[in-house]
């Protein structure tokens, strides 16, 4: 953290009046936030946003300056994801949380500014570009409503996924609970069968074990059912 600041401190992008307290609050959110939490321990770039993550525990007035140097890393690493310039065009159209779509087509737009001479003002307002103002704007709508569909497609099927683990745990319970009255039942038999002599009372207890046998493998088929569910919806 120490070589960061300094870098960022000769590049003007942060105070060297407030290096102490970014520093403090670096050292406390490594011992109260980071080494604490099992969210970062069990946190997976494959699955996960990194800028995502760190909005959502950084993003405090208690790291109020700490986060202002992670946001700025964070924006340095989607300008070299997109586009090849500086970052500091991408701090200047920068939006809270911003998608990473978002900050591709915000780039398009103020390169395409700049190379107009740096000033909306300076653009030339064409039927051309109307028609493509509104190609964009259907594009947009479109994906909007397609992102829509799809959240909702999303949740009906985490709804049914629910539905579904629900109905399984029922009846696993009542599995359980019908395999223990077996078993007593069975034992039961055993029991009488050593005080009387009973070959009777033996083959009860014999098929009583036999159907806890089948419905304990019915048991481990329903709660890896349970469990291959419960993966599908996360």
């Amino acid at each position: 953290m120490n070589h960061i600041l300094n870098s960022m401190i000769e590049t003007k992008y942060v105070d060297e009046n407030v290096c102490d307290e970014i520093l403090m609050e670096f050292d406390d959110y490594l011992d109260n936030e980071a080494l604490k939490h099992s969210d970062f321990s069990e946190f997976s770039p494959e699955n996960s946003r990194v800028d995502d993550f760190f909005y959502e525990t950084m993003n405090t007035s208690k790291y109020r300056n700490l986060w202002k140097v992670v946001e700025m890393l964070l924006l340095l690493s989607h300008g070299q994801a997109t586009v090849e310039k500086g970052f500091i065009i991408n701090k200047k159209v920068e939006v809270e949380n911003m998608k990473e779509l978002s900050y591709v087509s915000q780039r398009l737009i103020c390169d395409y500014i700049n190379s107009a001479g740096d000033s909306i003002h300076n653009i030339k307002i064409t039927n051309i570009k109307l028609t493509y103002v509104s190609n964009a704007m259907q594009k947009y709508m479109k994906y909007f409503e397609d992102q829509k569909l799809l959240s909702s497609q999303n949740k009906k099927r985490k709804s049914l996924t629910s539905d579904e683990i629900q109905e399984l745990k029922n009846k696993k319970r009542c599995l359980e609970k019908n395999i223990k009255a077996l078993i007593r039942s069975a034992d039961e038999f055993a029991e009488k069968a050593e005080e009387n002599n009973a070959v009777t009372s033996i083959c009860k207890s014999n098929s009583l074990r036999r159907s806890a046998k089948a419905k304990e493998e019915k048991l481990l088929e329903i709660t890896n059912g349970i469990e291959d569910l419960e993966k599908k919806i996360g």
